[in-house]
């Protein structure tokens, strides 16, 4: 199916943890929407502490280790969406579309090493909880990139930036990225920038963006 293989890529997905047929019938969809609850921000926030002190050392174990949360100095400037599966903040990903970028005080020249373009964003804090990786990370994983790139096409962005994880670069080659410029972040932490245009998208991202673009037109339609 559309972006098992990419999920599959880092670890969202395993057949060998696939549930049974009945079970996965069963499994609600993902509902994704804009960060906008108390409660949600709190789950992000410790969402991020588990991904990106834990998982990722990109910050030391002392920044938020007593409450095991990790507050991103550029999410209230963000357009952040939660992916909300069993009453919870399963994953989430954030958008930055005002400069400074974090890529910009890492790169300096950063425009330099990009491709012609009008209006870029940033992609952030992409992160899917490990209690529903598994089967379910590739559906939830999808729901966040479907709604990830309405949004950015929505706003206007014609280029998305990311700062991928070694574990990460092969998600994002298969969906369409391309590296550029030196490594960023720590020898702990190495990050590799990365660029997308739309017209760049996985043909399998594609399809997922669009179906999910017909489930919202009929979800408007029935309220």
């Amino acid at each position: 199916q559309p972006l098992r293989r990419i999920a599959s890529a880092c670890g969202l997905y395993s057949p060998r943890s696939e549930a049974s047929p009945s079970r996965s019938m069963s499994t609600p969809r993902p509902i994704v929407k804009p960060l906008t609850e108390p409660w949600e921000l709190e789950q992000a926030y410790r969402l991020n502490f588990q991904t990106f002190v834990e998982e990722i050392p990109q910050h030391p174990r002392t920044s938020g280790e007593g409450e095991r949360r990790l507050v991103d100095r550029l999410l209230p400037k963000s357009d952040a969406f939660v992916a909300l599966a069993e009453g919870q903040v399963a994953g989430m990903v954030a958008v930055l579309g005002e400069r400074p970028f974090s890529l910009d005080r890492k790169l300096s020249d950063l425009d330099s090493f990009l491709p012609q373009h009008r209006s870029p964003c940033e992609i952030r804090l992409l992160a899917v909880d490990p209690r529903f990786r598994g089967s379910r990370g590739g559906l939830v994983f999808s729901q966040l990139l479907s709604a990830l790139v309405a949004h950015c096409q929505g706003k206007g962005y014609d280029l998305g930036l990311i700062s991928a994880a070694q574990s990460q670069q092969r998600l994002y080659r298969h969906l369409g990225f391309v590296a550029f410029g030196p490594e960023v972040g720590t020898p702990e932490a190495p990050y590799r920038p990365m660029w997308l245009s739309w017209d760049r998208l996985d043909p399998d991202a594609l399809r997922v963006v669009e179906r999910g673009r017909r489930r919202d037109r009929v979800d408007e339609g029935s309220e």
